[in-house]
This record gives C-alpha cells, structure tokens and sequence, in this order.
C-alpha cells in the first residue's frame, strides 16, 4: 500500500505542475492591465508613466515570462524589459514588420514618437529591414522568470482589489464551501444507498416504481433552476404564509469573529441551500446504487446463494450489497470533485461567501490573483480527492493489480 501510494503521488505532482503552466499562460492572456488595476486602487498621482513603470517592475513583469524562451533572432532577449504597454506593442509591430531591435533601441524612451522615428529616422540613416530568413535563438533566463516567482510564492500573492492574502481570502471561502458541500456528500450518498437498495427489494411495488420516476425528474431539473425556485417560493411570503418556510438569502457577518464562529451562527441559512445540492445529488447517488445491485444481482455466485436456499432479501444484505458498495467509491470521489462546480451556482443565488461566490466576483473584477488561486487549490484538492478514492478502493479489493 505504501509503494502504491508513492507511485500515485508521484502522478499527482506532474500533474499539478502542468495545470500550473496552463493557469500561468492563461494569466498572460487576461484582457485587462494588473498594473492600471493597481495604479487605479491606489489612487496614483504625479508622472503616471514613472509610477505605471516602478509598479511594473514591483510585480516583477519586467523580468522574462519562462525559464528560456525561443524569438527570432533579431528580436530582443527579453521583451518584456520595456514597461509602457503603447511602447512595447509598437516595437513588437515593427519587429514583426523585419526591423531589428538594435535599430529602434535607441528610441524606446520616447513612445510617442516610435512610429515616426521608424519609418521617417530609421530610412534616413539607411537602417533597412531584415530580408533575409528568420533564424531562431534560444534564450536560457534561469530561475529569474516570472513563471519561477509565481510558482515559488504563489499562495503569497496579494489581491488587486484590497491588496488582502489571496490565499487568505480563498481559505476563508473555502471553509464555507466545505460547510455544504461536506454535508451534502454525506447525506446524498447515505440516503442515497438507503433508497437504493429499497429500490430493489421492493421493486414489484407500484410506490417503487412511482418513487423511481420521480428521482427521473429531479435528476433531469438543472440545479440552478431548482435553487432558484426554491429561493422565490420558500424564502417569502408573497404567496401566503406558508411559503414563507426558510430564511431570505445572505448570511449574517459578525465582524471580528472566525469564520468557523460565522458559520455556526448561519447554520438555519445554509438548511435550504443544502436541501437543495443534497435533492440533486441525491437522484443520482439513489439510481447508482440500484444500477449496482441490480448488476451484482446478474454474477455467478448470486445463482450459489439461492441454491443454498436464501430468499432474496437475504442474498441482498448478505451478498449482492456489500459488493455494491464498492462502486460507490466511484459516486464518493466524483461527488467531492464536482461539488466546487455546483457551489459556484449556489454560493451565488443564496449568497454564500464560499470560494464559488469568490471565484464570480473576483472573475467580475479583474482580481486574477484570487481567479488562478482558486484554480490551483481547487486543482489540488481535487488530485487529493482522487488519490483518497484510489486508496479507497485498494483497500476494497486488495486483489486489484493497480501496477498493471
């Protein structure tokens, strides 16, 4: 077991080192300025140009965005190296046009005249284009790169919004998303497998039948449209006083308090948002489990234990639903990872300040650093959640081969 789980552990890191690169490259490709975000925060004053630069270079944007990079060879080792984002996309323009680097060096300190020095300047002193064919250098920059800094202090990162821990503020939500989701993984998969195994030892029943399709129907309801519905007739009493059954959405902050002591003191407003996850999953967790008696059902050794004269309720709980079980690590271990998806919806129509609210504001305001933090605990709670399942099911069936 302990071999096994080095092997496995040893998959993992690869794993989370290339969904790093992929957050990191997606974070080259935001649309909005980090720099003019901060400078806005911060209410920036004097030369904006002087303070657009020194910001730059505190962020360390200045410095190369890999540990080698490969450019044409007349482009500069490290473009990056120029602040001002109108100076750099006109150089970038004219390197792409042939133009050498050393030919325009001279003029990246005045940014509102490159365009002009290039076609006007540059044709006068007889500096011409490169005609000849791209050759490509490859450029070693070493540890000093941007991607090596944001690895190596990732969960040191600031928020561009309040200049917060953005891990900080991802673990704050993150324990109010634990608070629900934990709590409907265990009741979705223990009511779950109660009504599943009544499904089949009642299965001539006319109730089963009825309680079957209706587990159809709630399955096939999308989860945001089942909270919202719940939320318009359940939280209010505009449709009598009946209805008015569950507190209104939002939580109650108690300034100065843990977040543990938070969610205590909110406990009566999470019941509906629960109900809610709980009911969804609850329809497949139920469906699942009769799918897998029903299979165990149709194995060799079910025909022994009738020859031995047990009765079908007994070969049921004696044999066919402890190997039932088993699939359920399956439902166990998919549940837990798809459970941040669906508290992004729920965090937001019942207000929740989880990482899924977090994850929709902060995506609203630019904040990257909380977007691609949240990204990478998620990734890694996630591979936890698998490798908990793979232990799981060793310990399940120790006649599994996993090395094969």
């Amino acid at each position: 077991m302990k071999r096994y789980v080095i092997k496995r552990l040893l998959i993992i890191v690869p794993t989370l080192w290339v969904i790093s690169l992929i957050a990191f490259t997606l974070s080259k490709f935001v649309p909005q300025d980090p720099v003019s975000i901060l400078l806005d925060k911060r209410g920036a004053q004097g030369n904006s140009d002087i303070a657009y630069s020194n910001l730059y270079k505190e962020l360390g944007l200045d410095k190369p965005n890999f540990y080698f990079s490969v450019v044409p060879n007349y482009y500069p080792d490290n473009i990056n190296s120029i602040s001002q984002p109108v100076t750099k996309s006109e150089v970038i323009e004219a390197l792409k046009s042939g133009y050498h680097y050393s030919d325009i060096s001279n003029t990246i300190q005045q940014a509102s005249y490159i365009k002009y020095k290039l076609t006007e300047q540059l044709s006068q002193n007889g500096s011409v284009k490169n005609q000849g064919l791209m050759i490509p250098k490859l450029v070693w920059h070493g540890n000093d790169n941007q991607y090596h800094h944001w690895v190596s202090s990732f969960f040191d990162g600031k928020s561009l919004i309040d200049s917060k821990s953005a891990l900080g503020k991802v673990a704050k939500g993150l324990q109010w998303t634990l608070s629900i989701t934990l709590i409907d993984l265990i009741l979705s998969i223990f009511i779950g497998i109660i009504i599943g195994k009544y499904l089949v030892m009642n299965y001539k029943k006319r109730r089963t039948r009825w309680l079957s399709q209706v587990l159809y129907v709630i399955y096939s309801i999308p989860l945001f449209w089942m909270a919202t519905m719940a939320v318009i007739y359940l939280t209010t009493d505009d449709y009598g006083s009946l209805t008015n059954i569950f507190p209104s959405v939002g939580m109650d902050i108690y300034p100065g308090k843990s977040t543990f002591y938070q969610i205590t003191h909110n406990a009566h407003r999470l019941i509906l948002p629960i109900s809610c996850l709980t009911i969804h999953s609850l329809a497949y967790t139920t469906r699942f489990m009769r799918r897998s008696i029903m299979d165990e059902l149709q194995k060799p050794y079910i025909s022994t234990a009738y020859s031995k004269g047990l009765s079908r309720n007994q070969v049921i709980n004696k044999h066919a639903f402890r190997n039932a079980l088993i699939p359920m690590i399956t439902i166990f271990v998919a549940a837990a990872a798809h459970a941040f998806a669906g508290s992004v919806l729920i965090e937001v129509i019942f207000n929740i300040p989880g990482i899924g609210r977090l994850l929709y504001s902060a995506i609203g305001q630019a904040d990257w650093n909380v977007v691609f933090c949240i990204v990478m605990v998620i990734a890694c709670v996630t591979t936890i959640i698998y490798l908990i399942g793979d232990i799981l099911y060793a310990i399940a069936q120790p006649k599994l081969r996993y090395d094969a």
